[in-house]
C-alpha cells in the first residue's frame, strides 16, 4: 500500500471521527471502560500469580504441606531424602525481641530456616557469609542473619556489625550475615536464625510446631511425580489419618493460593462479562454508524472506488478509535491499580507482590487496544463489503437490512442478559459484606485499640511463668493511665482463634457422632467492657467466687443454639478438647453466662465460641485490648510491661476498626469490584439501549410521518418505537435472570447469611435495569413521537 494512500486514509479517519464525535466518544469510552476494567485486573492477577518470583529459576521451586494437618519437622526430615528435589528446606516464623546496645527492645519479624534455604532460593548475603549445616544442629553456637533494612536503619550500614553480639529473646547471638536489599523471605521477615534454634523443633508430633517445607524439583521433574513421592514417603508418619494428601504446588501458590480458588475466579470472571459488554456496545456503536454511512458508501463504490478501499478506511478509522481507547483505558487503569495497592499496603503480603503497570502490561494494553478497534471495524466494514449497492441507494439513505437490524438486537439482548447477572452478583456480595460490617458495629470500633504481646518461648516455656506475668499484667491494666477499660485476650475479635470440640452431657472425646466445634478465646475480666458488650445473662467472672471461675465458661448466642437448642445453658457442663492433644479428659466447665456474639473469624459472624479466663491456659501470645486515649495508654503499657521483663516489647498499635477492615478485606474488594463492574455495564446497556432505539427511530422517521399525517397519535408513536426496546428488554431480562441463578449457586460458598437464590434481590435487579434502559429507550421515542410530519415528508 502506497504511503501516500495511506495518508490520505489516516486523514479521511481523523475527519470522519471528528464529524461523528459523538458516536466516537460513546465508542471509545465504552471500549476504554472495558480496556481499563480489563488492565486493573490483569494487573492483579499478574501481580499475584504470574509474575516471576525474585529468586534463581523460580518455575521449579515448589511449596510442600499436609492438607488437613501440620507439616512437622520430623516429617520434614523425612522430605529431605525425596529424589524428586534437588534440595528441601523448612521455616517457621516468629516474632523476635531484638535488644542491643544501640537501641531499645523492638519487635521485629523474624523466620528460623533451615540452613539450605537460602541456597535453595538461589539468594546469598550480600555481607559475611550464609547459614552452614554445622549451625543447624542441636548445641551449636548461636548466629543470625539480618536484613539489609535493619543493618541500614539500625546499624547505619556499618560493616562491622557482622560480628555483633545481639540479644535475641534475651539470649546472646551472633551476626554472620546480611541479606540483599527487599529480601525478606518469607513474607516480611527481617532476621533469620537456623531451624535448630527453633523451640520445640523435635518435639514429639502432637507437641510440636509446625514448620513450612519449600522444594526445588529437579530437571524433568513434574509436579504431579513429586507430590507421589512425597505422599509415599509421608505415608508411615500419617498412618492414621489416610484421608490426608500431600499438596504439592508452585511456591507463589502455596503463599497466595490458586487463581482456580471463588473470589479471584469471580472476579475475572465478571471482569471479562464487562469486557464482552463494552465490546459488544462498540461493536453496536460501529455498526449503527456503518448503516448510517451505507449510502456513502455506496456511492463511493458506484463511482469507481474498490471495496477493499472502502474497508481499509473503515479499519483505520477503528485503529484510531482502539488507540484513543488505550489512552483512555490506561489513566482508568493506573487509577484502579493504585487503588488495589493502597488497599492492599499493610495486608502482610508476600514481600514480592506489587502491584504495577509495567512493560509487558504496557505491550498487552496497546496490542489489545488497537487489535479491539480493529476487530470491531470488521463487523461493520464486512456487512458494507456484502451490502448490494442497489438496495441500499433504492432505501433513499436509510441504509438499513434485516440482518444488521438482527445482528444490533442480538448484541444488545447479551449485553443486557450479562448486565443482570453481573448486577445480581453484585448485590448478593454487597449484601453479604454488610452482613459482616454490621456484626462488627456493635462493637465501638474506632475507640477501641489492640497491642500485642509475644512471649519468648525459650524464656516463658512453662505455663506457671506464663500465668505469673499475665498476673501481674493484667494487675495493671485496671489502673491503667489513658485507659478507660483494658483487658486481656489470647485474641481479638477478628483474627481467629483456635478450634476445640465440644463435649456434652457424656459424651467422650473419642466418640465420632454429632461432634462439633467451637471456637475458644482466652478473656481477661474487663473484656466485654472493653467491648462496650453487656451479658446477655448469667454472672460475669468478677463476681464469682474465686474458686469456681477458673472453671466457667462464658458462651456466645449461636453456641447455645448449636448445642442447647430451646433450653436453659446457665449452668449446664462441658469439656472443650483438643484433638490434636488427645490423653486425659480435659476439666469440666459450668456454663455462668451467655454473652453477644462477636465476630471471631475472618468470614463467619454467626459461629459458636466459647471465652475461657485467659489465666487457665495462656499461650505464648496475647492481645491487650484498651478503650482510651492511645497517646497516654500506649507509652503507659510499655512501660508497665517493661517493669515486668524489660526484654519483652509491646507493638502492633492499631484499633478494632482496622482490624475489623482487614478481616473483611476480601468481602469488601469482591464487592466493591462486582458492584463497579456492575454500574459499568449498567451505564454501557442502558446506552446501548438509546443508541439502538434512536437509531430505529431515525430509521423509521418516514414510516412515523406518514403515520402521523394520517391521524396516529404521539402515543402510537411510542408504542410503535419501543415495541422492538422492549422485545429486546425483555428476552435479555429472561436470559439474565437464568444466569443470574446460575452464577448465585456459584457464590453460595462466598455468602454469608445470604440465600444466593435470593428473590427480592431478582427482582430489584429486574426492577432496576427496566426502570433504566426503560428511560434510556423512552427518550428516543418520545423525541420520534414530536416529529413533524411535515418536515419529515419534505426532508425524505
Amino acid at each position: 500500500m502506497p504511503a501516500d494512500a495511506l495518508l490520505q486514509d489516516l486523514k479521511h479517519g481523523v475527519r470522519q471521527i471528528v464529524q461523528d464525535r459523538w458516536l466516537t466518544t460513546a465508542a471509545v469510552v465504552a471500549l476504554a471502560l472495558g480496556l481499563g476494567v480489563s488492565t486493573t485486573i490483569m494487573t492483579v492477577m499478574y501481580g499475584l500469580n504470574l509474575r516471576a518470583l525474585p529468586f534463581d529459576r523460580p518455575a521449579a521451586l515448589v511449596d510442600v504441606g499436609v492438607d488437613g494437618g501440620d507439616t512437622t519437622y520430623a516429617l520434614f526430615d523425612r522430605w529431605r531424602s525425596a529424589r524428586s528435589a534437588t534440595a528441601v528446606a523448612a521455616h517457621a516464623g516468629a516474632p523476635i525481641n531484638l535488644r542491643d546496645d544501640v537501641q531499645a527492645t523492638d519487635q521485629v519479624a523474624g523466620t528460623f530456616v533451615s540452613h539450605s534455604t537460602f541456597g535453595l532460593l538461589g539468594i546469598q548475603p550480600i555481607l559475611g557469609r550464609d547459614f552452614v549445616e554445622g549451625d543447624d544442629r542441636a548445641g551449636a553456637p548461636a548466629v543470625a542473619i539480618i536484613s539489609h533494612a535493619i543493618w541500614t536503619d539500625r546499624y547505619g550500614g556499618d560493616r562491622g556489625a557482622v560480628g555483633r553480639t545481639l540479644h535475641l529473646n534475651g539470649a546472646p547471638v551472633t551476626v554472620v550475615g546480611v541479606m540483599p536489599p527487599g529480601f525478606r523471605f518469607p513474607v516480611s521477615s527481617d532476621l533469620w536464625l537456623p531451624l535448630a534454634a527453633m523451640p520445640a523443633a523435635h518435639a514429639p508430633s502432637a507437641a510440636a510446631r509446625p514448620v513450612s517445607v519449600i522444594a526445588r524439583l529437579a530437571e524433568g521433574v513434574t509436579v504431579q511425580q513429586a507430590s507421589a513421592e512425597f505422599t509415599a514417603i509421608a505415608a508411615p508418619l500419617n498412618e492414621r489419618n489416610h484421608w490426608r494428601r500431600v499438596a504439592v504446588v508452585p511456591l507463589n501458590e502455596g503463599f497466595v493460593g490458586s487463581m482456580t480458588e471463588p473470589a479471584p475466579l469471580m472476579i475475572m470472571a465478571a471482569a471479562l462479562l464487562v469486557v464482552v459488554i463494552a465490546c459488544s456496545h462498540a461493536a453496536n456503536l460501529l455498526l449503527v454508524r456503518s448503516m448510517a454511512r451505507a449510502r456513502d458508501v455506496s456511492l463511493r463504490l458506484a463511482l469507481g472506488a474498490s471495496r477493499a478501499r472502502i474497508v481499509r478506511q473503515l479499519l483505520i478509522e477503528s485503529a484510531l478509535m482502539g488507540a484513543m481507547a488505550g489512552l483512555i483505558g490506561l489513566g482508568a487503569a493506573s487509577f484502579g491499580v493504585s487503588w488495589f495497592a493502597n488497599e492492599t499496603r499493610d495486608f502482610n503480603l508476600p514481600y514480592w507482590i506489587r502491584f504495577t503497570l509495567d512493560a509487558r502490561l504496557f505491550a498487552w494494553l496497546a496490542c489489545f487496544s488497537v487489535g479491539a478497534g480493529i476487530a470491531f471495524g470488521l463487523l461493520p466494514a464486512a456487512h458494507l463489503a456484502r451490502t448490494d449497492l442497489t438496495s441500499v441507494l433504492n432505501q433513499a439513505g436509510r441504509g438499513t437490512t434485516p440482518r444488521a437490524n438482527r445482528l444490533m438486537g442480538g448484541l444488545l439482548v447479551g449485553q443486557l442478559a450479562v448486565t443482570v447477572i453481573l448486577l445480581n452478583s453484585a448485590a448478593l456480595l454487597t449484601q453479604s459484606a454488610r452482613v459482616l460490617q454490621r456484626a462488627d458495629s456493635a462493637i465501638d470500633l474506632p475507640n477501641v485499640w489492640e497491642m500485642r504481646l509475644a512471649l519468648p518461648e525459650d524464656s516463658y516455656g512453662s505455663l506457671e511463668k506464663r500465668q505469673l506475668l499475665y498476673r501481674q499484667l493484667d494487675e495493671r491494666l485496671g489502673s491503667l493511665a489513658g485507659a478507660e477499660a483494658a483487658a486481656l485476650s489470647s485474641a481479638a475479635p477478628f483474627v481467629g482463634s483456635p478450634s476445640r470440640t465440644v463435649l456434652t452431657g457424656g459424651q467422650q472425646a473419642q466418640d465420632n457422632e454429632r461432634r462439633r466445634t467451637t471456637r475458644v478465646v482466652g478473656i481477661g475480666a474487663r473484656y466485654f467492657d472493653v467491648l462496650g458488650l453487656k451479658l446477655r445473662r448469667g454472672t460475669e467472672w468478677d463476681r464469682l467466687d474465686a474458686s469456681s471461675s477458673p472453671h466457667s465458661v462464658l458462651v456466645n448466642d449461636p453456641f447455645v443454639s448449636a448445642f442447647f437448642p430451646g433450653g436453659d445453658p446457665i449452668g449446664r457442663q462441658i469439656r472443650l478438647a483438643d484433638a490434636a492433644a488427645p490423653g486425659a479428659p480435659p476439666p469440666l466447665l459450668t456454663v455462668v453466662g451467655v454473652v453477644p456474639p462477636v465476630r471471631q473469624s475472618v468470614a463467619r459472624d454467626e459461629e459458636p465460641v466459647a471465652y475461657v479466663p485467659h489465666g487457665i491456659d495462656p499461650g505464648l501470645r496475647a492481645s491487650v485490648l484498651v478503650r482510651g486515649n492511645p497517646a497516654v495508654f500506649a507509652p503507659a503499657l510499655r512501660e508497665a510491661v517493661r517493669t515486668l521483663d524489660p526484654n519483652l516489647p509491646v507493638y502492633g498499635l492499631q484499633t478494632l476498626e482496622r482490624l475489623s477492615e482487614k478481616s473483611r478485606w476480601m468481602q469488601r474488594a469482591t464487592s466493591t469490584l462486582l458492584t463497579a463492574f456492575a454500574v459499568v455495564a449498567v451505564f454501557l446497556s442502558a446506552l446501548g439501549m438509546y443508541a439502538l432505539t434512536a437509531y430505529n427511530a431515525a430509521r423509521r422517521a418516514q414510516e412515523i410521518g406518514i403515520r402521523m399525517a394520517l391521524g396516529a397519535r404521539p402515543f402510537q408513536a411510542w408504542s410503535l418505537v419501543l415495541r422492538r426496546a422492549l422485545v429486546h428488554l425483555g428476552v435479555g431480562l429472561t436470559l439474565g435472570l437464568g444466569g443470574a441463578l446460575l452464577a448465585a449457586t456459584a457464590l453460595r460458598g462466598v455468602l454469608v447469611r445470604i440465600r444466593p437464590t435470593d428473590v427480592p434481590t431478582l427482582l430489584s435487579v429486574a426492577l432496576l435495569l427496566v426502570v433504566i434502559t426503560g428511560l434510556a429507550s423512552f427518550l428516543p421515542a418520545r423525541r420520534a413521537a414530536h416529529t413533524d410530519p411535515l418536515e419529515v415528508l419534505r426532508t425524505e
